[in-house]
């Protein structure tokens, strides 16, 4: 309660304003009789001669003193009762007043709906605040015409049509409190008029609601309506004021609850759920199957052509086509399913109430077709595929974190082409854990020697003599047995062992060039694969050249190359090249690997700093009788040479793929032809050794 604002205990019955009011009778009593007695004497004895007569009028002065006196005291304390019940009636009201602003603002800390706060406050001011009507407009968007948000009347009251907002009574409306008082006798007030006349109402008032989260000077009006002529006083606006404030401030808390709610439950780009309101509904799905017996489905997806098309054309056009895919999939589903982005290039989409899981089969078919998008710069429209695993309750789990795992896992074992779809099964389950067990062990690899370091040659595709080498990583698990590098090194990969194990391979294989240098092998260069999150971690090619001054091969760098796949400047192209760049500098020679089998973007081509493509084995394999290969090596060897790049073939194994090759101008050759991946005391370097083994065989 404000200080200062009486309460009903504070009324006219109060000691001390009773002691004031007597005081001020008796003071103008005793003013009047000290004059009376001075004077009215003097008066008659200048009027009257006569004793007798005198006497006679002494008598009657006596009785006019009682007459004038009565009448005054009457007088006084009728004007006194009338303004202590004036105090009384307004001290009532400013009490009704401050318990509507103690109502008010409790209903503000409660409620966080903004119907339900604006439909409290009206009938709290009726009920609570002995108003005749309450009525709040509100502005929908600045600039828009105020609309009816809520309003109130007593119960009983007679029904009306809703008068206009009094505002458009003003004819220059102003940012400050309207009072209008005799409804009845204005002419501009037209369906007001009708309704004071119906309902009793005599004065009227409104209020700005200030719009306190933005630059808009109200976000509506305070319309409240009363009985008696002189209701709206200048303490009482003072608290009407507070409220109309109050409500603006509790639709601006309300409408920030809206937008954090927003924030934590819902992707800002696209509008769609994010990851925490997509288990949400999963959870609320999966506690509803007990009782319909409905099928519940989980479907993971990722969409690798965004990579691509965000690198090539620019973070705008990646969004706008998030967008896109965002609006296609909600169209795709049916209404009460689903659809959520759970990461930068990756879309789920929860599927409820199907009655068989044949259902889910159809729909991935249709949704992971994706859409054809237009971008400006591409000849033709874009095919945007996504590539999916899909996991369903109750067969594959009955938790959320079952289904959610399951079908992650499913998706993570998706290695077809984008458009298709993988499911879980107890298979794919068990080559999880086994991929948990190899990862495991491969943790503890190094430190138990089981690593080492083979290599393969490469030779003069005319000349057919031996001109380097790949070093390629071998694990032989005590568990385990031989484990392949297809499926350890994504592991690694994963797991963050990368690292590690890829300063390992430099260290080792920077310290046999060191020891074939010392030996006399020239010319020789060593290759050796990197892998991309090594590529692209923190301070790559400041470690290189420690590591390459530690083995003694920094004065030999351009024997050095470092093999990159085009998965490794996918996702940062600009990272990507400002890394090669440094290696380059070093003097080390870079290698783009398995060309062809990626996206093969000719702008990558255009703006990475590499020496040379290695053409994947995919498209050796078919020579010299596929057509279709044969046109695609050609093409690679003519834009690599007018590019200035050196052509290495992979997977050659047999004559007549090295003479097609060598026909077209291919630079060197690497296969089982030449040599199968062994230890370095293994391998025939010099060119004596290297024919001598090649008539052995």
């Amino acid at each position: 309660m404000k200080k200062g604002v009486p309460t009903h205990s504070q009324s006219s019955l109060r000691p001390g304003l009773a002691a004031r009011a007597g005081l001020r009778i008796a003071a103008i009593y005793a003013v009047l009789g000290a004059l009376w007695i001075l004077y009215s004497d003097r008066f008659l004895a200048e009027l009257v001669e006569d004793p007798a007569q005198w006497i006679q009028l002494q008598t009657y002065k006596g009785w006019i003193f009682v007459a004038v006196t009565a009448l005054l005291l009457a007088w006084l304390v009728t004007r006194l009762v009338r303004r202590l019940h004036h105090k009384n009636v307004q001290v009532q009201r400013l009490n009704r007043t401050h318990r509507l602003l103690s109502g008010i603002n409790g209903t503000i800390v409660r409620v966080r709906n903004r119907d339900e706060l604006l439909n409290s406050v009206c009938e709290l001011a009726v009920r609570r605040g002995g108003f005749q009507l309450a009525r709040i407009l509100l502005h929908p968007a600045p600039g828009e015409a105020l609309v009816l948000a809520s309003q109130a009347m007593p119960e009983g009251s007679p029904p009306h049509s809703d008068p206009p907002p009094l505002v458009k009574l003003q004819p220059e409306p102003h940012l400050i409190p309207i009072i209008l008082h005799d409804l009845e006798k204005m002419d501009n007030a037209g369906s007001w008029r009708e309704l004071a006349k119906g309902t009793g109402l005599r004065s009227l008032a409104t209020l700005p609601i200030p719009d306190w989260a933005s630059a808009a000077p109200v976000r509506g009006w305070l319309e409240l309506g009363s009985m008696a002529a002189d209701h709206f006083d200048a303490a009482e606006m003072e608290l009407l004021r507070e409220i109309a404030a109050d409500i603006g401030l509790g639709l601006e808390t309300i409408e920030k609850s809206l937008n954090l709610e927003a924030l934590a439950h819902y992707d800002p780009l696209t509008g769609l759920p994010n990851e925490a309101l997509l288990r949400d509904r999963l959870r609320q799905a999966l506690a509803r199957t007990p009782y319909d017996g409905r099928v519940v489905g989980m479907l993971l997806t990722e969409v690798p052509e965004l990579v691509r098309l965000t690198d090539l054309h620019g973070v705008h056009v990646g969004d706008r086509l998030r967008k896109e895919l965002a609006d296609y999939l909600t169209d795709s589903v049916r209404d009460g399913d689903t659809v959520a982005r759970t990461g930068r290039y990756s879309y789920a989409i929860l599927l409820t109430d199907m009655a068989r899981t044949e259902d889910m089969v159809e729909l991935t078919e249709r949704l992971l077709r994706g859409p054809e998008v237009a971008i400006e710069g591409e000849a033709l429209p874009i095919q945007l595929a996504l590539r999916g695993g899909a996991a369903l309750f109750p067969a594959d789990g009955d938790s959320t974190d079952q289904l959610m795992g399951h079908a992650a896992l499913a998706l993570h074992n998706n290695t077809r082409e984008p458009g298709s779809c993988t499911f879980y099964s107890p298979e794919l389950n068990q080559m999880a854990v086994n991929r948990l067990r190899l990862t495991h062990g491969l943790q503890h690899a190094i430190e138990r020697g089981e690593l080492a370091l083979h290599f393969q040659l490469l030779v003069d595709a005319r000349g057919r003599q031996p001109m380097g080498a790949e070093a390629l990583l071998r694990w032989h698990s005590a568990k385990h047995g031989n484990v392949g590098p297809d499926e350890f090194i994504p592991l690694a990969e994963e797991s963050k062992i990368i690292h590690p194990l890829g300063d390992w391979v430099l260290e080792q294989a920077c310290t046999q060039l060191r020891a074939w240098k010392k030996a006399g092998v020239e010319p020789f260069y060593l290759s050796v694969n990197i892998a991309p999150p090594q590529l692209l971690g923190a301070g790559f090619a400041e470690h290189l050249r420690e590591i390459m001054e530690r083995t003694g091969v920094l004065p030999m760098a351009s024997c050095l190359a470092i093999e990159v796949t085009e998965t490794a400047f996918m996702n940062d192209l600009d990272r990507a090249e400002q890394v090669l760049h440094k290696i380059r500098a070093l003097g080390v020679r870079v290698y783009l690997d398995d060309f062809g089998t990626g996206f093969s973007s000719l702008s990558y081509l255009s703006r990475l700093p590499v020496d040379a493509l290695k053409i994947d084995r995919a498209f050796v394999r078919d020579l010299p009788g596929d057509e279709r290969a044969g046109s695609l090596v050609r093409a690679i060897i003519a834009l690599s040479h007018s590019l200035g790049l050196t052509v290495i073939a992979e997977g050659v194994e047999t004559e007549e793929q090295a003479d097609w090759l060598e026909a077209r101008g291919c630079d060197l050759l690497q296969g089982f032809l030449y040599s199968r991946p062994a230890a370095a005391e293994k391998l025939e370097l010099h060119s004596g050794e290297y024919r001598r083994a090649r008539a052995r065989h």
